[in-house]
């Protein structure tokens, strides 16, 4: 780790941009590179294939299905402490902040980049030397229809080359939380109030499904941030959901207070308390951990909400 000379935040010692202030450690003197990043590594196994066109319909059924469950049950107190987006029905106390919510479309996109890929994208690519290429979520954006955007990404250039300034100046709606207002770093960057989970976004290689064992319905896959807010195309933009829900420039955490939404693996979306037993945020950050599922304790959905 290093600390940023203009605002004393912790920072990865690779790191060019600040978390905290949105500074650039290398400013005018940090010099593109020309040679293109390596390309994400992945296993090969033509059953994925099957394998993903099964998930992808095993998704839209459950949609459909706990939605439809969801309307026919009356408004009542909520006695978990995660709850999926996809139970959120008209009368659901959780509606209005899952609707605000664009954690389910960023899941949507990550299985259909699954699809193609047969992998979930790495957190981000870097070369040997350690330059910052692209992201996550710039690996996303043909999935969320923008791929315009991508098509103006210079891939072989760091991410920060002035070259890619136009295309990573430009907004994504479904990165952006309505309830934060800030949406720009002061240097024209478009920012993202979500990040990836650091355990299970990997530098430079993707993750298939077949690989998370501890089930993906308890396996955290990115979540809400409120501070420390990086550009989208940051390739460094995850956090380890073990280190709490504090709402710092480290850690996760929701601008509604109490605790954070968390998008799993299987693309539902759950309110978890900041309150939680830390024992449990470790078990749903591993893919594979084997830890035993956890015991959910109680709590409320949402702050505005008490039950």
């Amino acid at each position: 780790m290093k600390t940023c000379p203009t605002c004393s935040a912790a920072a990865h010692e690779l790191a060019t941009f600040c978390p905290s202030c949105g500074g650039e450690f290398h400013g005018s003197a940090a010099i593109p590179r020309a040679s293109s990043p390596p390309a994400p590594q992945r296993p090969v196994n033509p059953w994925m294939w099957v394998i993903g066109g099964g998930v992808m319909l095993f998704l839209v059924i459950g949609y459909f299905a706990a939605v439809q469950v969801a309307m026919s049950i009356q408004q009542g107190p909520a006695a978990a402490i995660a709850v999926p987006a996809t139970a959120a029905g008209p009368t659901s106390s959780v509606s209005p902040f899952l609707q605000e919510s664009y954690l389910p479309q960023i899941g949507l996109a990550l299985h259909n980049y699954h699809d193609v890929h047969q992998m979930f994208p790495p957190s981000g690519i870097f070369d040997e030397e350690g330059t910052e290429f692209h992201s996550w979520q710039t690996a996303l954006l043909p999935f969320l229809q923008h791929a315009d955007i991508y098509e103006d990404v210079q891939q072989n250039l760091p991410w920060n080359a002035p070259e890619n300034q136009w295309a990573f100046s430009e907004t994504i709606r479904e990165y952006l939380n309505p309830d934060i207002g800030l949406t720009m770093t002061d240097k024209g960057y478009a920012l993202s109030h979500y990040a990836g989970n650091s355990k299970f976004f990997k530098e430079n290689t993707g993750t298939p499904i077949n690989q998370i064992t501890d089930g993906t319905s308890n396996t955290i896959m990115a979540g809400e941030i409120m501070d420390g807010f990086p550009p989208w195309a940051y390739p460094r933009n995850v956090r380890d959901p073990a280190a709490g829900i504090k709402g710092d420039n480290l850690t996760f955490g929701g601008p509604r207070g109490d605790g954070a939404f968390f998008l799993n693996a299987d693309g539902t979306v759950v309110f978890i308390s900041d309150s939680v037993d830390p024992k449990v945020l470790e078990a749903l950050s591993t893919p594979a951990g084997g830890e035993p599922t956890p015991e959910v304790p109680k709590a409320r959905i949402s702050p505005r909400d008490p039950y």
